[in-house]
């Protein structure tokens, strides 16, 4: 009869710095030509890591990658034995993002050192885009989700987060669950639990990287156009309504302005298109505005948005109020930070807070489009001189120079210098013990599919 440890320790692994040094990253998403911020993230810490130590990035089918770091080795997520250890044992520390137990079985436990990345505390998002579905589809959506959570708060060893509202969030999640207790968290063994990694920005000074492209204004954007753009994707837990009922608005006074959405279609095949794209367009029709001044990119690829971040006049990201909000990381705002753009924004957020600076003008979340368009039409005249627009650049320098990739990582690399494995003990097996009856909700099968079918053909 096996006895569970009641008492465990943090088991040390003392790992030279060296190139010898075996780092495994699952990709949280699509990368290379077409991504979105999780793809970004990820590709972003494998080339920072790859500097001090050989890299193995998993990948998406659909990735397409130019001008990969020679120690970065790529493979296909399909061709990683994700449940062999056996495999694992091959690398000395693994990260995964807090969903990749939604795609890939894992070791139970996992051999080597675990961090988790839950940079997107997705079951937050979840609650406002499941909010309307009906209750089959909603109930067994967001009890997988929140399992897959819990499965891999429970294998991980280290958690990144991008700020302390995150890791305020997942501190109570993991205390609630008896995961934060005497052994793993007392006095200072706490800190070693966490990793607070905001999303971050190229090193590469924009006007570098506008210079070297070879993209061309495209040609629905004309020399005077005062090109809004929305950098991000048309999330349901954002407000894109607004911007799109506020044109009319700010037609009236800004005759020559034109809204962009830089991408309404994820580049990741298995993320179906959200309602909000499907009302977005409706609306533009409705207003006789789609097509020529409000513009729908289905995806910008990462190259080509140099360009149009170097032609914008102002950067737009709105959002409604709820839960998300407190804990998001509006990841696309920070081109408009690289890019020097001005912007108008929804606030709230962790991000926000930071923002309080000339060139931005912050709004409550769910602002009306009266007050959404009096802001849009202000900044407009207000930046349209070019020597504002300098220095509204100038002003992001300070914050340009603490979200720098190679700024915000650097505490990866110490951190895998000597990687901490925890160690089973009562609470974890306790918490797995309440896993293993965690309630399960059918599958709704080809009610999920059908649904997701009619929307990617929108």
């Amino acid at each position: 009869m096996s006895t569970v440890p009641i008492f465990s320790t943090l088991v040390e692994y003392n790992l030279s710095m060296s190139k010898n040094l075996k780092i495994f990253i699952a990709g949280y998403d699509v990368m290379g030509k077409n991504m979105a911020g999780p793809g970004m993230r990820s590709l972003a810490m494998a080339s920072f890591l790859s500097k001090h130590t050989s890299v193995t990035l998993s990948h998406d089918s659909v990735s397409e990658f130019d001008n990969m770091p020679e120690q970065v080795t790529l493979i296909n997520e399909k061709d990683v034995l994700w449940d062999n250890d056996k495999y694992w044992r091959e690398f000395d520390i693994a990260m995964m993002p807090g969903t990749q137990i939604l795609k890939t079985p894992l070791p139970k436990p996992f051999p080597i050192p675990l961090y988790v990345d839950i940079y997107d505390p997705f079951i937050l998002e979840n609650i406002e885009l499941l909010v309307d579905k009906p209750s089959q589809i909603r109930d067994f959506e967001y009890l997988r989700h929140l399992k897959a959570m819990l499965e891999m708060l429970l294998r991980a060893d280290k958690f990144i987060v991008t700020g302390e509202r995150t890791r305020d969030f997942f501190t109570g999640l993991l205390a609630g669950w008896g995961l934060i207790n005497p052994i793993t968290a007392s006095g200072a063994k706490f800190d070693d639990l966490f990793l607070v990694i905001p999303f971050g920005i190229p090193d590469e000074p924009f006007i570098n990287a506008l210079a070297k492209s070879k993209n061309e204004i495209p040609d629905f954007i004309n020399e005077q156009d005062e090109l809004i753009i929305w950098a991000g994707g048309l999330w349901d837990w954002l407000d894109p309504l607004k911007a799109i009922d506020a044109m009319p608005l700010i037609l009236d006074k800004r005759p020559f302005a034109k809204l962009l959405f830089m991408g309404y279609r994820h580049p990741n095949k298995h993320i179906p298109l959200m309602e909000t794209v499907k009302q977005c367009i409706d609306k533009a029709r409705k207003l006789r505005l789609f097509g020529n001044s409000i513009i729908f990119n289905e995806w910008t690829p990462f190259s080509e948005r140099i360009v149009i971040l170097g032609r914008a006049d102002l950067g737009l990201s709105l959002h409604k109020k709820h839960i998300e909000t407190r804990y998001a990381f509006r990841t696309r705002i920070m081109d408009y930070i690289w890019a020097g753009i001005p912007m108008v924004i929804s606030g709230g957020d962790n991000l926000a807070l930071e923002l309080a600076i000339p060139g931005v003008r912050i709004l409550e979340p769910g602002a009306d489009v009266y007050e959404i368009s009096a802001i849009v039409i202000s900044s407009l005249e207000t930046y349209s001189d070019k020597s504002r627009r300098e220095k509204i650049s100038d002003d992001y320098e300070m914050i340009r120079a603490k979200y720098r990739w190679s700024e915000l990582l650097k505490p990866l690399l110490t951190s895998i210098q000597n990687p901490l494995k925890l160690s089973c003990d009562f609470y974890t097996s306790s918490f797995q013990k309440l896993l293993e009856s965690f309630p399960e909700v059918s599958r709704p099968g080809i009610i999920t599919r059908g649904i997701d079918k009619i929307k990617r053909n929108i």
